[in-house]
């Protein structure tokens, strides 16, 4: 076992079960499992009687099974605290069994949910829960089941073939991702529960997704949707997501629905102009949602740390493990760090974050992974947000983006003229203040309750000058900031972030990262 992951070694006859289950790791160049309880299990049963595990993982594995028999026998209990407004999240879905987390990012819907979930398998209501998310967040879903519960989960990826395989892996939780939904298809298992994690995603009425979602979920005694931005834009936004999992709310008839709440105009009488009956729309809407943001919560911690995990394409991920076995050669050959190491330490970063240099020093971009979680997070809230870059091609992508949604930004690094810009962002209702790390010193960002690290450098000063902007004084009455890490599974973005909690962060670090140190 190597971190999270199972090695799996096998005999040539068994080879062509192994690419069935089992998925190819550029990283570790082997066949690996998750390290779950559910595949070790699978990997126990008398199928593979020729597959053993080393003592050591064998006993630990054991005492979780053990563990679990013990949440089985004696009940639900979640692995961590739920806060007040948690408790009333999870409590909607026991009540009303259909329902919405109307709450935005850092009020932890997630965990919210999947004490539901947890509470609900228990009873023995809810044998099989499905929750369906973009593709960019799937494994951050699963790291919450993973800190939250004792539930296991199978995150459905990797090609056609292998996802109708693990749709029959026999886990109380499925993961799967919104544009999967119309390709799977009469594929799909019965569930009893189904999550619409970032459910804005179903407004279209007309997209194959929102038709797929629509379909599966008949039927289907619990559903839930989770957002911070269920109409940003429109009344009629609301009508796809309701009807998908509370239909009896407003109806199934869009037609009705219009009628009754929207005013038509424009070009053919087609474009919403205006709304009529807010008021009875509201009091509707608030028969099976609560709406939390950070600033109605009374009892959270000044800070709160989110971290939101991606992983690289598999061209990405090859190119990523042959320059950082590159940089383990060079930094063991060199007794100091020199510029040539740290260079390659440095494109190490950049290929998390989606671009490289080709030979001529050439920006090129090579992948939005990051950029898509960054996108699902500006989704998700209406409010005032700081975005952290290190590198300034990533600040100018992010300004793309944020130009390609129509979200109103402001850019502040080596480059821009006015450093007195930061007052303009305090002041109007500019959405995004993007900044370069190492140019957070000398301002205050306050009116922003959140900041996302797109990127960090390794200085531990650079890290908490920028957490500081918007850092809340004690005692204030909206107090509670929220930090979100997008990191990138088994890379330096992890590393990083673990170091710069207590120094800066150099390349011998990264060295005895990269070898399996601690």
């Amino acid at each position: 076992m190597h971190n999270d992951k199972f090695i799996v070694k096998c005999d040539y006859t068994d080879r062509d079960y192994v690419k069935d289950i089992c998925f190819w790791s550029n990283k570790h160049r082997a066949w690996t499992l998750n390290a779950t309880l559910m595949n070790y299990e699978i990997v126990k049963s008398q199928r593979f009687v020729n597959w053993e595990f080393p003592e050591e993982i064998d006993s630990l594995f054991q005492s979780k099974l053990k563990l679990n028999l013990d949440f089985q026998k004696h009940g639900f209990k979640s692995k961590t605290s739920p806060w007040k407004h948690q408790v009333m999240l999870t409590n909607l879905v026991l009540e009303r069994e259909r329902c919405f987390f109307l709450c935005g990012v850092g009020t932890g819907k997630s965990k919210a949910v999947i004490d539901a979930i947890s509470e609900l398998h228990y009873r023995g209501d809810v044998k099989r829960a499905l929750i369906v998310s973009p593709a960019s967040i799937m494994k951050n879903f699963q790291s919450q089941i993973e800190e939250h519960s004792y539930l296991e989960s199978t995150v459905i990826e990797g090609s056609l073939y292998k996802r109708i395989q693990l749709l029959n892996v026999n886990t109380p939780v499925h993961i799967i991702n919104y544009e999967m939904l119309s390709k799977l298809g009469g594929r799909m298992p019965k569930y009893d529960m189904v999550v619409f994690d970032e459910c804005h995603r179903l407004k279209n009425r007309q997209a194959l997704q929102s038709k797929a979602a629509l379909k599966l979920s008949k039927g289907v005694r619990y559903k839930v949707g989770l957002t911070g931005t269920l109409f940003s834009n429109s009344f009629e936004d609301v009508f796809m997501p309701y009807k998908v999992i509370s239909p009896h709310v407003f109806g199934s008839a869009f037609n009705g629905f219009k009628d009754s709440f929207l005013v038509l105009g424009g070009f053919n009488n087609h474009q919403v102009v205006g709304y009529i009956n807010e008021h009875s729309f509201r009091k509707l809407l608030s028969t099976n949602s609560l709406k939390f943001e950070l600033d109605d919560v009374v009892d959270l911690p000044p800070e709160i740390e989110v971290i939101k995990k991606f992983n690289l394409n598999d061209k990405n991920s090859r190119t990523y493990t042959i320059l950082e076995k590159e940089f383990v050669i060079l930094a063991k050959e060199t007794e100091r760090m020199t510029a040539n190491v740290l260079e390659r330490l440095i494109r190490l970063s950049q290929i998390t974050s989606g671009f490289t240099l080709n030979n001529e020093n050439e920006i090129i971009d090579i992948g939005n992974e990051k950029l898509n979680v960054l996108e699902e997070l500006l989704l998700e809230t209406s409010r005032k947000i700081i975005v952290w870059c290190r590198f300034t091609h990533s600040i100018k992508r992010v300004e793309k983006l944020c130009d390609k949604l129509k979200i109103s930004c402001m850019t502040y690094f080596s480059e821009t003229k006015d450093k007195s810009c930061y007052k303009k962002f305090n002041s109007d209702d500019t959405r995004v203040f993007i900044a370069q790390i190492q140019t957070g010193i000398g301002y205050s960002l306050p009116n922003a309750n959140t900041a996302i690290f797109y990127e960090t450098d390794y200085s531990r000063v650079n890290h908490v000058q920028a957490k500081g902007r918007n850092r809340r004084l004690v005692g204030s009455e909206n107090k509670s900031v929220v930090y979100i890490y997008l990191q990138a599974e088994s890379t330096l973005d992890e590393s990083i972030f673990k170091i710069l909690k207590q120094k800066d962060f150099n390349a011998r670090d990264a060295l005895r990262l990269i070898q399996g140190g601690k």
